[in-house]
């Protein structure tokens, strides 16, 4: 979004009013640099600067007042920060969730109330010079080829990269971060693992089948694959819980699909990955997707709701339980809404993620804060809404952008 079209949006739609917004609490001395910024420069600010994806800078005082409804507007209506999942608890709360808690909203409700008053430099809380922001123990690099975005069709461009993480031995990732060289359309990225040699056969084949680096992937990988990782906008370092990491393979390359979004000046980066991978791990994490292969969903119906469910089971070989550490559900553009819960064999119930508000544009893994556990006989239930309104042919499941998705991946651990 440009600062014009944004000023024009807030000219032609005034801020809507909420029973929050138009009655704040009275909290007298609100002010940008004692209480706003600290705010805005936690969640907001790794999106939100110059040459950021965000489109705009947040990290002034005069940025922030010149359109201080639009910024309330956004965070009383949760479409930002961009972080989908239910994080208050009523589900579950997850690591590093760029989620505004109540007492923030009501802080930039308050500053707004009475004025958007800056206050003194001198109230700026201090940094803390010892988080330099950059991964420690950095073993490996992954280099994408230097490519120029396609935006001649679309707004957005899905491109995957073979890339080789020179791997003399087994390992185990347990950090990583991105570290774009346009940060003004690298939008995501999801590295993959081919699942087997078959399946690096066919990304190579894939790989050689279109002129320039890469080829065009919208949707996953196109051959058989599981997630090793994820990154957007915002995030600096990633980090598996203690003590746990994703088994990567020495013999076989990785795939990272970046999804680039038209939202710079200069089409062309070339990111780069670093990659902690340590020997060993106490806790092995492995990727498990389950998905509804036969989604079928008609034209021109406002609301569907698909249901399915897997055992447990399925994925505990021996007399076991399974702890859910991650959890990354999927949708393509015509999902709304996304849940996971795990129905238990003694007739309870614990929710896994709730996303109320589906965007395709931020794909994201969510680490949960306490792993959820479950026996060989308890279920996962995924339920997918879509809305079809906009198209009037039958949608079908399928890795293609005019196809859907209701698909959970989850990383996990096996305990005896």
């Amino acid at each position: 979004m440009n600062l014009m079209w944004l000023l024009w949006l807030l000219a032609c739609n005034p801020l809507k009013s909420t029973g929050d917004s138009a009655t704040p609490v009275a909290a007298e001395g609100r002010t940008y640099h004692g209480d706003v910024a600290p705010i805005l420069r936690t969640h907001c600010e790794g999106c939100h600067q110059e040459s950021g994806v965000g489109g705009f800078s947040l990290t002034t005082y005069d940025d922030v007042r010149l359109i201080g409804d639009a910024v309330l507007d956004a965070v009383v209506s949760r479409r930002m920060p961009p972080f989908l999942a239910d994080n208050s608890g009523e589900c579950q709360t997850y690591v590093d969730a760029s989620w505004l808690t109540e007492d923030e909203i009501r802080t930039l409700q308050d500053w707004h109330g009475e004025g958007m008053e800056e206050g003194s430099p001198d109230e700026a809380a201090s940094l803390d010079d010892s988080d330099t922001g950059l991964l420690t123990g950095v073993t490996h690099t992954l280099s994408v080829d230097a490519y120029d975005a396609d935006f001649s069709e679309r707004p957005d461009d899905y491109r995957c990269f073979v890339v080789d993480p020179g791997l003399g031995e087994e390992g185990f990732l347990t950090g990583f971060q991105a570290l774009p060289s346009n940060p003004e359309i690298a939008h995501h990225l999801v590295i993959f693992a081919p699942a087997d040699d078959a399946a690096v056969s066919d990304l190579l084949v894939l790989d050689e089948g279109e002129a320039g680096p890469g080829y065009g992937c919208f949707g996953g990988p196109g051959v058989a694959a599981s997630v090793v990782a994820t990154w957007g906008p915002g995030r600096a370092v990633s980090e598996f819980p203690e003590g746990s990491g994703v088994r990567l393979q020495p013999s076989r390359p990785l795939i990272v699909q970046m999804h680039y979004s038209d939202a710079g000046d200069a089409p062309s980066d070339a990111t780069t990955i670093d990659l902690r991978v340590e020997t060993e791990v106490e806790h092995e994490l492995t990727t498990w997707f389950f998905s509804n292969n036969d989604l079928v969903l008609p034209p021109l119906e406002s609301s569907i709701e698909e249901v399915m469910s897997a055992s447990a089971g399925e994925f505990i070989e021996h007399d076991g339980s399974l702890e859910i550490f991650a959890i990354l559900p999927h949708m393509h553009k015509l999902g709304t809404s996304i849940n996971v819960q795990v129905d238990r064999e003694d007739g309870t119930s614990e929710c896994v993620v709730d996303i109320s508000r589906w965007d395709f544009n931020w794909q994201m893994t969510y680490i949960l804060n306490d792993p959820v556990y479950l026996g060989a006989g308890d279920q996962i239930r995924l339920s997918c809404s879509y809305d079809t309104s906009t198209v009037d042919q039958t949608t079908y499941f399928g890795d293609g952008s005019s196809d859907e998705m209701c698909l959970l991946g989850m990383y996990t651990v096996l305990s005896d």
